[in-house]
């Protein structure tokens, strides 16, 4: 069967391009994993048209504008994602799309095959990685379905998801059982450490430039499994920048509350 390697570079950052990945970066590492799983020398890159003279440079830039194909919109979101999905799909002859984000510097070539052999092994309409570390998986989306998937997704009253991994399956989700899924999953389920090796943002790229780092001091390999194991045993990776803030907003106390530290903080601070 056919794959058509669809990257989207539709939330780029200026993460994206920096080559913090031994003097690559993530939109650079992500063009090389979707050319080698070129079955006719075929990419697609979808991307917004404010993002397309950046992505245009790039591509130039690595001489790599002439074997990938550009795909804009104004805007993204699941229903439109599909429906572009479809129609490259039909464009080019492709039984279904290996679908990717150009945030991800460490698209992994095993699991890559995995999902390739379960999708057209078990004729699956939708197929992707389950307790893997974001960034490491590509999703596997049959072309004929995700024709139907963007009907589905346009109807008023399905939410609008934003374009990420999970915005397929979200949009499936109640309807599940109409589509043939399968699942890749890992030895070990990563999961509960709700790692993010991406590009996408300040704490995810720190969190990839940082077990990057470490895995070339250490000699560790440049894959999936070795990667995600040694994701979890470095603190700066689990713990990157601040993400978000308690803020606790509160009318006077009529009463003390025994475990409460913040009467006792204001009082401090006042000097009672």
């Amino acid at each position: 069967m056919k794959a058509l390697p669809i990257l989207f570079a539709g939330n780029c950052t200026t993460y994206t391009f920096k080559k913090a990945f031994a003097e690559q970066s993530a939109f650079e590492r992500s063009l090389a994993w979707a050319k080698h799983n070129a079955s006719a020398d075929t990419v697609v890159i979808f991307c917004t048209e404010a993002d397309k003279n950046r992505i245009q440079q790039e591509l130039a830039a690595l001489q790599a504008d002439s074997a990938v194909t550009l795909c804009t919109a104004p805007h993204w979101n699941s229903a439109i994602f599909a429906k572009k999905c479809a129609a490259v799909c039909a464009q080019t002859a492709s039984d279904y799309a290996l679908i990717a984000f150009t945030e991800y510097p460490f698209i992994d070539q095993d699991i890559t095959d995995e999902i390739c052999h379960a999708h057209t092994e078990y004729k699956a309409e939708y197929t992707f990685a389950d307790g893997w570390p974001e960034g490491f998986a590509p999703i596997a989306l049959d072309a004929g379905a995700a024709a139907i998937i963007a009907e589905l997704a346009a109807q008023p009253e399905k939410p609008e998801y934003a374009v990420n991994e999970h915005c397929i399956f979200d949009t499936i989700r109640a309807d599940i059982n109409s589509f043939e899924v399968e699942t890749v999953i890992p030895p070990i389920d990563y999961r509960p450490y709700r790692l993010q090796l991406t590009t996408s943002n300040k704490a995810a790229f720190t969190a990839a430039q940082t077990v990057f780092e470490a895995a070339r001091a250490s000699g560790t390999e440049q894959s999936a499994t070795a990667l995600a194991a040694l994701a979890v045993t470095v603190p700066e990776v689990l713990c990157t920048v601040p993400r978000f803030y308690n803020v606790h907003i509160a009318s006077g106390y009529g009463a003390g509350f025994e475990h409460s530290p913040y009467p006792a903080a204001a009082a401090e601070r006042r000097g009672t």
